[in-house]
């Protein structure tokens, strides 16, 4: 699944968890659901912020092992 699928999925979690008519043990199992989503995605955010910061240090003329190969 698309990281923006993911926030999606995640903003939808939240509204339910906010919202006072779900039932408890229901907010609690989104809520779990939520943070592992959330994990995900902040995993998925740092892999791109990795191959940004390679993709910058080639641009300014920076050896990239990555990309030596």
């Amino acid at each position: 699944m698309k990281i923006e699928k993911k926030l999606e999925k995640l903003s939808k979690i939240v509204e339910q968890v906010e919202d006072s008519q779900t039932p408890l043990d229901k907010a609690i199992s989104l809520y779990k659901e939520g943070v592992d989503i959330a994990k995900e995605c902040g995993e998925i955010l740092e892999r791109y912020e990795s191959d940004i910061l390679v993709l910058q240090k080639s641009a300014l003329g920076f050896s990239t092992p990555a990309f030596d190969e």
